[in-house]
């Protein structure tokens, strides 16, 4: 057992730093980087069986390579979760028209209504209805992802017309 664990730790010595790099090309974050490949290595120190396995380097590359798509999945679903609650926070509330001017109010509406159907009806379910991303997909019959890029381009297109609108950039 000590020999085996002198071959990884020589094993973890000799190829930590290009593994390190490999990780590094996926994940771009050094410090994350180095996470995945400690946790490659710990997690064949665990299992203890490394002895067995014919190509040792081809089997740590293919590890860190598998652990560093597994953190970018997991990033980008942290990522869309929280786009969901920032489109959830922009929920139109009716006791927020006291501080704005009639005029203010319907500009905001008249540029809601500019947009394309489709991405006014997904704006609308969303940002105004408050409907989560995956609940106005289901009702609209689309994929998250088309209800996701539906929103951004109603942003977008709202931004580019609030240039002079204070209600416009402070809802959008």
């Amino acid at each position: 057992m000590a020999s085996d664990q002198k071959t990884l730790k020589s094993f973890f010595d000799k190829h930590y730093k290009p593994l390190c790099a490999l990780s590094y090309s996926y994940v771009k974050d050094f410090d994350q980087s180095q996470d995945i490949v400690q946790d490659v290595f710990l997690r064949i120190m665990e299992k203890g069986n490394y002895a067995a396995i014919d190509n040792f380097e081809a089997y740590l590359k293919t590890c860190v390579y598998h652990d560093s798509l597994r953190y970018l999945k997991e990033a980008k679903k942290k990522i869309e979760l929280l786009e969901e609650e920032q489109a959830a926070s922009l929920v139109w509330d009716a006791s927020d028209t006291d501080q704005f001017d009639e005029n203010d109010i319907l500009l905001l509406f008249n540029e809601i209504r500019k947009l394309p159907p489709g991405v006014r009806k997904v704006f609308e379910l969303c940002a105004i209805e408050g409907l989560k991303y995956s609940q106005a997909a289901n009702q609209l019959e689309l994929s998250v992802n088309t209800v996701k890029t539906q929103m951004k381009k109603a942003y977008s297109q709202l931004r580019k017309s609030s240039l002079n609108s204070r209600i416009l950039l402070l809802f959008i």
